[in-house]
């Protein structure tokens, strides 16, 4: 399948409820919020650019500040995944780094729907140990990716 090369259209709209389905699966494992941002390019340091979304997307005003944003730029072939304070001092440079790499070669195999859900779920696992979901979680950020 043709990808779409308008960040909005890249996933089709099953492949947006899968996703939006596996944020949704993945925050009821652990209090971080995940935010999947899709950019078309990325100029500079695609951690760099996390860290500038954390603030505009107001991902650093979640209570906790856990955080997660998973950053994809297709055109460029761009990809990084970073947390705010209290989630990236526990995970670390090289988590994020396992799980981006996770999600760049399912780009490259020509799954990128597959690749995002299964790095969401990865996430998801490895936040839950040190950030464990509780009754007294909400939904902060919406689930749906960024464009």
């Amino acid at each position: 399948m043709k990808r779409k090369e308008v960040p909005r259209l890249f996933f089709n709209e099953e492949e947006k409820k899968r996703i939006i389905s596996a944020v949704e699966d993945a925050e009821k494992k652990t209090a971080a919020e995940i935010v999947v941002r899709l950019e078309k390019n990325c100029p500079g340091d695609p951690v760099e650019r996390c860290r500038e979304l954390l603030q505009s997307l107001r991902i650093t005003s979640t209570r906790g500040r856990t955080g997660v944003i998973i950053l994809i730029s297709f055109q460029d072939h761009k990809a990084a995944v970073f947390g705010d304070q209290a989630i990236d001092q526990v995970i670390g440079q090289e988590g994020w780094r396992n799980i981006c790499d996770q999600l760049v070669k399912g780009f490259k195999e020509g799954k990128p729907c597959d690749a995002l859900c299964e790095a969401i779920q990865s996430l998801a696992e490895k936040l839950s140990a040190n950030f464990p979901y509780t009754p007294e979680d909400i939904n902060e950020l919406p689930n749906e990716p960024s464009f």
